[in-house]
């Protein structure tokens, strides 16, 4: 069973390695797809030395980000220059979070780490069980976080000292990241999805809550889950499914099916839920009763190949493409407002602050694109 988790572990990484290469050399062979080119404002752009597959945090006028060159970043939102850098030992995947003037962001060195978010120095770093592809979450002083090793970790925040560690029954997390809501930590795992008691680390829930025990409704360690008004959102990698499952009772509310893998997470705004498969489409489904409100199709590649995921602001959702394009599309019936398009594959999740949105391409650039569209084309800036 070991060998079996290990393998599977190791095939993933393989996947997503090849998806990236794949997007890196895709502009020369992807030909032109249906979609109105109404291309954004470029504000700034600013270069690493890897792909940025890490979402960007905005705090503060400081934009916060992790590279596949190992190193996080913190850019000012402003002009784009670097304030400063901090290399760890391996590839960052992991989206940062901002608490207490402190950043957090794991590494693929199987180390989570906290530096000062103003200095870029090490504050501590906690070293994990795993490589820690997936993003922190940080409530009540706690840094709670997965790794590839298969365990959900809760660290206090001031000292990097273990206060529980909880072991998944089967599979890895990935990409999951822990969603923290009414005292449950609730994450993905390869099959699985967990709640788990903060404070004890303890399973909060009975076994029928358990996504495994769902039929053909199978968990990934690639999204993560949503809890919105006591309902669980969370996808089924196996069978490209979104489902919505009550938090309190576990009744089963509903189950959509896509066109697609889903490697992405649902985002949940307004009574609607947005989600993005394989099959090249974005979702917009309602809440209430699990039905299609409208889809968008944001560009054809391999199933594997869509991890971003939507940012839902002002009336306007934001997502990435395998196709190189950042999509914004007006919540009120999927209509493009515009598309940028960057130089590789976007699986990092966008961020939107003060009018300005904020993505990072497998093209190793961090793109500052203007919210408001003037209809200009891509502008080349000098570097």
């Amino acid at each position: 069973m070991k060998t079996d988790c290990k393998t599977k572990k190791r095939a993933m990484k393989k996947l997503l390695v090849i998806a990236i290469g794949l997007l890196l050399i895709a502009p020369l062979f992807v030909g032109c797809d249906s979609n109105t080119n109404s291309a954004a404002t470029l504000k700034w752009r600013f270069k690493t030395e890897g792909a940025i597959i890490s979402s960007p945090t905005v705090v503060e006028g400081v934009v916060y980000v992790g590279s596949w060159d190992h190193c996080l970043y913190a850019i000012d939102s402003n002009s784009g220059e670097k304030k400063w850098k901090y290399k760890t030992g391996n590839n960052i995947i992991s989206s940062p979070r901002v608490a207490d003037g402190v950043v957090y962001v794991g590494s693929e060195d199987d180390y989570l780490y906290a530096i000062d978010k103003d200095t870029g120095e090490l504050v501590w770093r906690y070293k994990t069980k795993g490589d820690v592809s997936s993003s922190p979450t940080v409530v009540d002083g706690v840094v709670f976080v997965g790794d590839d090793g298969g365990f959900l970790s809760a660290i206090d925040a001031i000292n990097g000292e273990l206060e529980w560690r909880y072991k998944l029954i089967h599979g890895n997390v990935f990409f999951s990241s822990p969603t923290v809501v009414d005292g449950i930590v609730y994450i993905g795992s390869h099959f699985f999805l967990y709640a788990i008691d903060k404070d004890t680390g303890k399973i909060r829930q009975n076994r029928d809550c358990l996504m495994g025990d769902f039929p053909n409704r199978k968990s990934n360690g690639f999204s993560t889950p949503a809890v919105v008004n006591g309902v669980i959102y969370y996808a089924g990698l196996l069978d490209s499914s979104i489902n919505a499952i009550s938090s309190g009772s576990c009744k089963f509310k509903w189950s959509f099916m896509t066109k697609g893998n889903v490697f992405s997470s649902p985002a949940v705004v307004d009574g609607v839920v947005y989600i993005v498969s394989g099959g090249g489409f974005i979702y917009a489904i309602d809440t209430s009763s699990g039905e299609l409100e409208w889809r968008f199709f944001i560009g054809r590649n391999r199933n594997y190949a869509f991890f971003s995921s939507p940012t839902v602001s002002d009336g306007v959702v934001y997502v990435g493409s395998s196709n190189s394009y950042l999509y914004a599309l007006d919540t009120n019936g999927g209509e493009l407002k515009w598309r940028f398009k960057t130089e590789g594959g976007v699986f990092s999740t966008p961020a939107v602050a003060e009018g300005v949105v904020y993505v990072g391409s497998n093209d190793g650039y961090l793109y500052a694109v203007e919210a408001e569209s003037n209809g200009q084309e891509n502008i080349d800036i000098e570097e």
